[in-house]
């Protein structure tokens, strides 16, 4: 494992408006010339009295202020004021009696045909609840993914690579230590005599022996796990992906009733804040599930000077997760558990490799030979040696990534092959060379005798240009 690194409103506006417009019509009222203003809190009403002439009064259950007129002189009263007197009488009664028949007719209009009120509306968040599936558009809560578990769990496996320090005291060679390095593979396919198993590259790095695990979950036993040998199918250093093999023959036939091929997603339709679950072998203790969600998406992640595009997620990837799966809840496979960035008071920063981007990749290592580390006494070798072209002195000067022959040995088989001093070896056998350390790895699975393909880029023209030869491994010269 590796360390790093929007709102419907209410217009105020037509509130206060709403509420000005009816302050103003509370306060309506009518004051005739030379009257003064009692003070009151009371509504203004306006009133008739004897005389006909029309004034203001604040009307009260419990008391009542009223307007002061000024004193006026009594008028004699005469046969035409009786006459005015009774005309007004009637007009009253005969108001009375003409409210009172339109006040029936509209009560009874309102009981035949009643008035519908509006109804008012409620102003409220929009919020969408989904099931677990995560088809439904909206807020999504992931409550249960032991269904997807269940169903994805056979296609995960555990990978434990063992390897070997040779412990030294100044010249003296004190022996080889020996320790386990435990990583997760994701079962990708199965031919007629292996089962093809996906993961990073630096799980498997410079392992001596691989081991293989398949978690049993069956019904019948919960417990007894199977460990198997695998072999190298074939690896890209340059973008973290290692495909082991493991023979049919050697895998028990109950194991192969409930292990199953995973199915490949689309990394490219990934949205940030999907839901995500991590399979691995967490801390080499087994299976292991844990949840999240994408945080981010096309992420520069820098790994030993490779720096690599990958999809970032906050459920928990830690030592032991490498190439483990990062599904979608759908069960299928986005991603291969590759990086974890680990920093004091950082938290939920994980990192997997999409899959739409290396599944060419994965194809082309499925279909390669097999093969086993070979003895060092029979291994082959190319016979020279050089510097390795980095990538930061590669973007400096232009020239490509790889390892630059400085030196050819008399009678090798790059001598034999044509090569000459200061080809840059950009490939063998069909994969990527960055540095020694890339082509040693890779020529250990070589015995002497045995024919490769190399391609190198040299400079002609003022351009580095690419040419293949075919070159016979040879012993080390004594």
């Amino acid at each position: 494992m590796y360390g790093e690194n929007e709102n419907s409103g209410i217009n105020n506006n037509d509130i206060n408006s709403n509420n000005s417009n009816n302050i103003s019509s509370n306060n309506d009222s009518y004051t005739e010339p030379n009257q003064t203003f009692v003070d009151s809190t009371y509504r203004n009403v306006y009133y008739s009295d004897e005389s006909g002439m029309g004034q203001s009064a604040n009307r009260s259950a419990v008391n009542s202020s009223f307007y002061e007129d000024e004193p006026k002189k009594k008028k004699e009263k005469s046969g035409k004021g009786k006459k005015a007197v009774k005309f007004i009488a009637g007009a009253a009664a005969f108001g009375l009696i003409a409210g009172a028949a339109f006040y029936g007719v509209n009560a009874a209009a309102n009981f035949i045909y009643p008035t519908q009120k509006e109804e008012t509306k409620q102003v409220q968040l929009p919020v969408t609840v989904t099931n677990s599936s995560g088809n439904a558009s909206g807020a999504t809560m992931v409550l249960d993914v032991s269904d997807v578990v269940e169903e994805v769990m056979p296609s995960v496996v555990s990978v434990i690579s063992r390897l070997s320090n040779e412990i030294t005291y100044g010249p003296f060679s004190l022996g080889k230590q020996e320790y386990d390095a435990s990583g997760s593979g994701i079962i990708v396919g199965q031919s007629d005599t292996e089962l093809l198993i996906a993961t990073n590259n630096h799980v498997i790095e410079d392992a001596e022996t691989i081991t293989v695990t398949f978690t049993d979950r069956t019904p019948e036993n919960l417990t007894d796990d199977i460990s198997v040998e695998a072999l190298v199918k074939g690896t890209r250093s340059e973008n973290d992906l290692a495909v082991i093999a493991v023979p049919l023959e050697n895998i028990p036939d109950e194991v192969l009733g409930y292990i199953k091929i995973a199915t490949l997603g689309d990394s490219d339709s990934l949205r940030m804040g999907e839901a995500t679950i991590a399979i691995g072998n967490a801390l080499g203790y087994g299976q292991s599930v844990t949840t999240g969600c994408v945080s981010a998406l096309n992420r520069q992640v820098k790994i030993d000077n490779k720096e690599l595009n990958m999809i970032q997620t906050d459920a928990a990837i830690n030592q032991g997760n490498s190439g483990g799966a990062l599904l979608n809840l759908k069960g299928e496979v986005i991603g291969i558990n590759s990086a974890k960035y680990s920093s004091t008071g950082v938290e939920g920063m994980g990192y997997a490799i999409p899959i739409s981007s290396v599944v060419d990749i994965i194809n082309e290592l499925m279909n390669r030979e097999t093969r086993s580390i070979v003895d060092a006494k029979d291994r082959g070798y190319l016979g020279v040696k050089g510097i390795d072209i980095t990538s930061d002195y590669a973007k400096a000067y232009g020239a490509p990534v790889g390892f630059s022959i400085q030196e050819i040995v008399e009678g090798g088989a790059a001598e034999k092959a044509g090569l000459q001093k200061y080809d840059i070896i950009v490939r063998v056998d069909g994969q990527t060379v960055e540095g020694y350390e890339d082509l040693s790895e890779l020529l250990q699975y070589y015995k002497a005798g045995e024919t490769v393909k190399v391609v190198v880029k040299y400079i002609e023209n003022h351009e580095y240009v690419e040419r293949e030869v075919e070159l016979t491994l040879q012993k080390m010269s004594q």
